[in-house]
């Protein structure tokens, strides 16, 4: 990578590029870190909007991390399962308990992948649970929000779309 940039991967504050960052400690396994070791979510705010990024989480939400987190505005969550990241259904709890107004899932397998070698599934397992919440589909890999873009009563599923040249 040219230049000299910086790289956050442990709980704590930071500023960078203007942003004040906040990682957040969150197992990366289904027992208590002791596998994997600990995820780093991170959470910020851009433009008015609180944005959080769970990376691999896989372990359930603590009270105590719920409040270091808050009630982000956008939230991205991992769908996909495997050893490393929600599932469907643990997916779909933490979208509930966070009760954020748009979410962007994460971690699933794409077209790109090999079906019989990928061991993550499909986003549409954990669509399938969320019948009931509203989906967005972007025309490609980049979005714009803005605050008058969040719902004022419930949430709502943005999807991206993927170009992959294979």
């Amino acid at each position: 990578i040219p230049g000299s940039p910086r790289l956050l991967f442990e709980p704590g504050i930071f500023q960078a590029n203007g942003l004040k960052l906040e990682g957040i400690s969150i197992p990366h396994d289904r027992v208590g870190g002791r596998r994997f070791g600990n995820n780093v979510a991170w959470k910020w705010t851009q433009n008015g909007i609180n944005i959080l990024h769970l990376g691999g989480a896989a372990a359930p939400l603590d009270i105590e991390q719920k409040i270091l987190i808050g009630r982000p505005d956008l939230a991205l969550i991992p769908v996909g399962g495997g050893p490393k990241a929600y599932n469907p259904q643990e997916a779909k709890q933490a979208f509930d308990f966070l009760k954020a107004k748009i979410m962007i899932p994460t971690h699933f397998r794409t077209k790109a992948a090999d079906a019989e070698q990928c061991d993550i599934l499909p986003v549409e397992e954990f669509l399938t649970l969320m019948k009931d919440t509203p989906i967005r589909r972007a025309k490609n890999d980049t979005i714009r929000i803005s605050s008058g873009d969040l719902s004022q009563d419930g949430s709502v599923i943005q999807l991206m779309s993927y170009n992959y040249n294979f």
